[in-house]
């Protein structure tokens, strides 16, 4: 078994400029790389060791800063590969009451926003609420 927690997704942003830390969980030792987006050129590596029952590993790369490329971010354990899409850029998390589910389209001047948003290179991530 090779899984990566649900946030490691194609499109996620992570933090710029600082040590980043990938986890999961898996029945044996990871080896975690960071590619170039051509998913060939190994830019960084390293090795995670399972830290408890449930098989939970975490690895830490060191800063990306570059806010253009695209980076292929992979996990192998006992012949099993998982891996993901990701950028790095500035990270916000709005948290908060339940109308922060509404939609950008129930707001005023949402074409406005989203063409603003599209040229400022914005990603959004909605998670889905657990049950």
């Amino acid at each position: 078994m090779l899984k990566l927690a649900r946030i490691f997704a194609d499109g996620v942003i992570l933090q710029r400029g600082t040590p980043f830390r990938v986890w999961g969980w898996a029945d044996g030792n990871v080896r975690l790389s960071l590619f170039a987006a051509d998913g060939r050129t190994v830019l960084r590596q390293t090795e995670c060791e399972v830290c408890d029952k449930s098989g939970r590993f975490e690895g830490e790369f060191e800063e990306v800063s570059d806010t253009r490329g695209v980076y292929f971010i992979q996990a192998e354990s006992g012949g099993q590969k998982a891996g993901f899409k990701a950028r790095f850029g500035n990270v916000y998390l709005a948290a908060g009451q339940s109308n922060m589910s509404y939609s950008l389209g129930s707001v005023e001047r949402c074409d406005e926003i989203r063409e603003r948003a599209a040229k400022a290179e914005v990603a959004f991530l909605d998670m889905p609420e657990k049950p």
